[in-house]
């Protein structure tokens, strides 16, 4: 199916949304006329919110990846500013106001994933330095960069606790730069897509054991509560994890497709330019022989 990939990247964003409509926790039948609530829906919990903007941020990135005009440069790094924007924004609302500290393995993380970024770049910029060429060329120079980006991180960041939007901020903002820094650039779009997918997917995953927490606070304000061991995630949290999954399906698919049509492109051009050159050499070679031979007559 030729457009299954761009289906799969529209659908499965709109089931994450819509999952906000479904149970998200529930308890164990035995307490249905004991404790209220006994469930709890998306519409009634900070999670459902959450759920339902990533999968319309990851719409968005979709669609605006899905685009032709998304190949060009300067469209790819504007969409790719769209999907940090989004992943930051989604953050600083509905994210604890509580600090977090960047600890050891945060950091690290962060700095390999500029590092990365950054050799990609210098690769780009500098194409002939034979230290950038290679796997272990490669590798040198992004745990280079990895080593002093930790170093940044470490002295602008660490020791103190920071918002959840400027961590956000440092994870978006390196994930744009792998999107853009990467070959081909015609792709920046599609990776942008992919990684929001990706983060949304996680978050997703991750928030689950919240919601069942989450019951058991509604009931602990009505005056009773069940233990926690209780309690279960529902259908609304799996629909909106098989949501992210579909969707980064639909990302890579689409990433696929575009990867395979610019490389045809390519070699579509150089054939061209192998056939024009062939028959420059041909027309000046039968136009030095009739040279020859009126100059012999």
């Amino acid at each position: 199916m030729r457009n299954f990939a761009r289906i799969l990247a529209i659908a499965g964003p709109i089931i994450t949304i819509q999952s906000i409509l479904w149970e998200y926790a529930r308890m164990h039948p035995a307490y249905r006329f004991i404790v209220e609530p006994w469930a709890l829906r998306g519409l009634d919990m900070t999670q459902g919110r959450v759920f339902a903007s990533i999968g319309a941020a990851a719409l968005v990135v979709g669609l605006l990846a899905m685009r032709d005009s998304a190949q060009n440069q300067r469209v790819g790094m504007a969409i790719t500013a769209v999907m940090v924007a989004l992943g930051v924004v989604i953050t600083a609302i509905f994210a604890p106001s509580s600090g977090y500290e960047l600890k050891t393995m945060a950091t690290t993380g962060l700095a390999l994933v500029y590092g990365f970024g950054g050799m990609k770049l210098a690769r780009r910029f500098l194409p002939n330095v034979k230290l950038l060429q290679g796997v272990m060329g490669g590798l040198v120079v992004t745990l280079g960069f990895a080593l002093l980006d930790f170093l940044i991180i470490r002295a602008l960041f660490g020791g103190s606790a920071q918002s959840p939007a400027i961590i956000a901020a440092l994870v978006f903002v390196g994930l744009g730069l792998v999107a853009v820094a990467g070959t081909p650039v015609e792709l920046a779009a599609n990776r942008a897509f992919i990684f929001a997918t990706v983060v949304g997917g996680l978050v997703i995953a991750r928030i689950g054991p919240s919601l069942r927490a989450a019951l058991v606070s509604a009931q602990m304000e009505m005056g009773a509560a069940a233990q926690y061991k209780d309690t279960q995630t529902t259908n609304g949290w799996m629909i909106a994890c098989l949501g992210m999954f579909l969707a980064f399906v639909g990302a890579v698919g689409l990433w696929a497709r575009r990867r395979d049509y610019i490389a045809s492109q390519r070699r579509a051009a150089q054939q061209r330019e192998a056939a024009e050159k062939s028959a420059a050499e041909i027309a000046a070679a039968a136009e030095a022989r009739a040279a020859e031979a009126r100059q012999s007559s």
